[in-house]
């Protein structure tokens, strides 16, 4: 299982990757379409399969140390009971996805083994 960290704003990019199922997709893709018409940001794909080490649905939301406190409080109180992963983009996916995630809600297990070295 992940260890839970708090969100801290301490570098300069980061991913939250929302995650969702079957019952919990049209509150996801409300925060889909919210996000898009609130934020300036580059959403990716909603992927409706498991996809590199997530192993639930979810859509992944780029964002800057600049809107990290704005967007990090907007998501907390729009998530619901969805599961949020927060990572920085170190250039080391192995740590971004562990030694630095931080989790709104309940951690999700990660298939880490492709970051392996």
């Amino acid at each position: 299982m992940n260890q839970l960290h708090t969100p801290t704003n301490i570098h300069k990019a980061y991913h939250a990757h929302i995650y969702f199922d079957d019952l919990s997709e049209p509150l996801a893709a409300d925060i889909y379409q919210k996000i898009v018409s609130e934020f300036d940001f580059d959403l990716g794909r909603f992927h409706k399969k498991a996809i590199g080490p997530h192993t639930k649905w979810m859509f992944q939301v780029p964002f800057t140390h600049r809107d990290f406190d704005h967007f990090i409080t907007w998501l907390e109180q729009n998530r619901d009971d969805l599961s949020i992963l927060i990572h920085p983009l170190t250039g080391d996916n192995l740590e971004d996805h562990s030694k630095y995630a931080s989790w709104l809600g309940s951690p999700v297990d990660l298939d880490l083994r492709l970051f392996k070295k």
